[in-house]
């Protein structure tokens, strides 16, 4: 790589790493357009080093079989114009992944860009905090009514630890932690309990890595099977008591409806348990329109929804509701195999434990509020774990040249 590719390339990542700040207030959706223009752009900056290393077409051959299943669903599927489309959409997210891991060069984030990066991150976060806090409705002005915040606080939970470390290596300590803490008051303040709940888990892998450093990479792949197939297939073999809890229950009608969804979802995937309904299709399920009625315990109505509003609110069980026990099984090995070489890629950088609240967090999110195919938070995904990537070979790069040097004058 020249040294020209080299500086464009760090000036490209610190635009869009601080332009993700301002799409995470203003408009979540731009995610998707914004992380497509960084893997072109990275491709084109780095293309003559294009090179496929023998670890990396391991995780792209378990993706390119879970592709061929997705396009494979098209065949029985409920509607297989729109299982095509999906398997398109999933095709594109492989294909960004696949590109940025491969061309994705050193990334150093000098102190003009750390302080670009600081700079949107105090906007972001403090646009927040004095919207909510003061009621000033300056989001809702700008996004035209609605709730322009809706998918804002899951984003600063991704985007938290990127940052930390950009700043950190920086400015210090006291300024990153500063900055952070800023934007967990913004999420705090935002009142999203996924956003909440991701933040709590992440930090809490976070810990346990601390205490079993030397098991970081299993930890790692743990988590992703505890989510990707274990949480799916034990809402199946609850889904009766699910339901009956979501009905019951004196909780907010929000959950006891998310309740619903996920234990109609569960029910549904057992009528289809190897094959599934066809990708993309959890909208078309036959009685997924159906009123569930959520009372109090005096009888009157505390809420109602639909037993799935557009999709599962969660995305592995999406995945199998729609892809079956194949697909899902092909996910988790996808997602195991690709997770567990980016903590070894993070582990001698000193990044894993970052690494490991990135993908607990992500996890915890995408079990409880979005669909398995909703562009802008892959997206999100992608470009937080590219972020991460770039600074871990960045600093293994460095140490391994201080070692040398220090060998050679030893």
């Amino acid at each position: 790589m020249t040294e020209k590719a080299r500086i464009y390339g760090n000036v490209f990542t610190v635009l869009v790493f601080a332009g993700s700040f301002a799409a995470a207030v203003l408009s979540p959706q731009a995610m998707a357009p914004l992380v497509m223009l960084y893997a072109a752009g990275i491709a084109a900056l780095n293309w003559r080093n294009f090179r496929l290393a023998a670890k990396s077409s391991v995780p792209i051959a378990v993706a390119a079989v879970l592709l061929a299943w997705a396009l494979a669903s098209a065949l029985w599927s409920l509607d297989p114009g729109l299982s095509l489309e999906r398997s398109l959409r999933l095709f594109l997210m492989i294909a960004l992944a696949t590109v940025v891991a491969i061309v994705l060069p050193n990334v150093r984030v000098g102190k003009r860009g750390a302080l670009i990066i600081a700079g949107a991150i105090l906007c972001a976060s403090g646009l927040i905090v004095l919207d909510t806090a003061l009621g000033l409705s300056i989001g809702p002005h700008l996004a035209k009514g609605g709730d322009p915040y809706d998918r804002t606080g899951p984003l600063f939970v991704l985007l938290l630890l990127p940052t930390f470390t950009i700043i950190d290596g920086r400015f210090g300590r006291k300024v990153a932690v500063s900055l952070v803490l800023l934007s967990v008051v913004a999420v705090l303040l935002l009142s999203n309990k996924a956003s909440v709940l991701a933040l709590v888990l992440g930090l809490g892998a976070w810990g346990l890595f601390m205490i079993l450093r030397r098991y970081g990479p299993q930890i790692a792949v743990a988590a992703i099977l505890v989510f990707s197939v274990v949480q799916p297939l034990g809402m199946t073999a609850f889904h009766s008591e699910i339901r009956d809890w979501s009905l019951a229950s004196d909780a907010e009608p929000g959950i006891r409806h998310r309740a619903y969804i996920w234990s109609f979802s569960a029910e549904k995937a057992m009528e289809r348990p190897w094959l599934g309904w066809g990708i993309g299709t959890s909208r078309s399920i036959p009685g997924g329109d159906t009123q569930a009625i959520f009372r109090r315990q005096d009888g009157t109505i505390a809420g109602q929804g639909e037993a799935i509003p557009l999709h599962p609110h969660n995305a592995f069980v999406q995945i199998f509701l729609e892809m079956g026990l194949i697909g899902m099984a092909l996910v988790a090995l996808t997602l195991s195999v690709a997770g567990y070489r980016f903590a070894r890629l993070l582990q001698p950088a000193g990044l894993l434990g970052p690494g490991i609240a990135f993908i607990v967090s992500a996890l915890t999110i995408s079990s409880i509020s979005f669909g398995a195919w909703q562009g802008w938070w892959v997206s999100a995904q992608l470009l937080v774990a590219a972020l991460l990537t770039g600074l871990a070979r960045s600093r293994t790069r460095t140490t391994g040249k201080a070692e040398n040097m220090g060998s050679e004058g030893s």
